[in-house]
């Protein structure tokens, strides 16, 4: 730690200069293609239902989505390139602070919004009612079986965790190897309550706005995070959530 400051550095020095071009290659074909077009439109898709921007600026929809990619990608890109990894870690450790915060108020919101005014109604309901959706293990008719998590998914995972670039870099720019294990252990703690920030918020629209594709439910999926955060979210809070989305 703090000899390196990204993982092909590390990677030529543990072995040779092929080895890191042909990663870097890796890297930069899974961020253009998988990685960078997947975040900017889910973060898109946030703007766009927070605030409406089609009506505000009368676009259309197709228009304002590009239109918001386009700034996202943007802004992110001159505080990366200017500010280099220091800028990026200063970022990252704000926005992660922000990110846990509404992390964590979404879903009690959420269960409030629900129990109409009671989080512990909001309970009650999603574990008596639609209980099927509580079921991590799910069917073998599902999109994505269970037993994928132990077969391809794996390999995914592992490869994020232990050698994706954006994480591992902060391991290696780190002052101190001891600091880097903190790092990581820390980080890994946070992975615990990713059931509540993330998994328990699909449940509770579900619950409030149907399933997706059906007439009462939303038109897709991917509405589902944004339009909850819209409605449980104060108005003043708003300001605050696209400070830590575009960050």
């Amino acid at each position: 730690a703090g000899a390196f400051s990204t993982l092909p550095e590390f990677l030529n020095n543990r072995f040779d200069d092929d080895v890191r071009r042909l990663t870097v290659i890796l890297f930069m074909l899974g961020y253009g293609l998988v990685t960078i077009p997947s975040v900017l439109y889910s973060g898109s898709i946030a703007v766009l239902q927070l605030f409406d921007i089609p009506n505000l600026f009368n676009f259309s929809y197709s228009l304002s989505l590009v239109l918001t990619i386009i700034v996202i990608g943007s802004v992110g890109a001159v505080y990366a390139v200017f500010g280099g990894l220091r800028a990026v870690a200063v970022s990252d450790t704000l926005n992660g602070i922000g990110l846990l915060l509404i992390g964590i108020a979404v879903p009690l919101l959420g269960l409030s919004l629900l129990g109409e005014g009671s989080v512990v109604s909001g309970l009650k309901i999603i574990s008596s009612t639609n209980t099927e959706k509580l079921n991590a293990v799910g069917s073998s008719t599902d999109p994505t079986p269970f037993a994928t998590l132990f077969t391809g998914m794996i390999f995914a995972n592992l490869f994020y965790w232990c050698a994706n670039q954006y994480v591992i870099q902060r391991t290696l720019g780190a002052k101190s190897l001891a600091e880097g294990q903190k790092g990581v252990l820390f980080s890994g703690f946070f992975k615990v309550l990713v059931p509540v920030m993330m998994m328990i918020p699909g449940v509770i629209a579900f619950h409030l706005y149907g399933g997706a594709g059906t007439s009462e439910g939303l038109e897709t999926i991917d509405l589902a995070y944004p339009r909850l955060i819209r409605d449980v979210l104060p108005t003043y809070a708003s300001g605050f959530f696209l400070a830590v989305l575009l960050g």
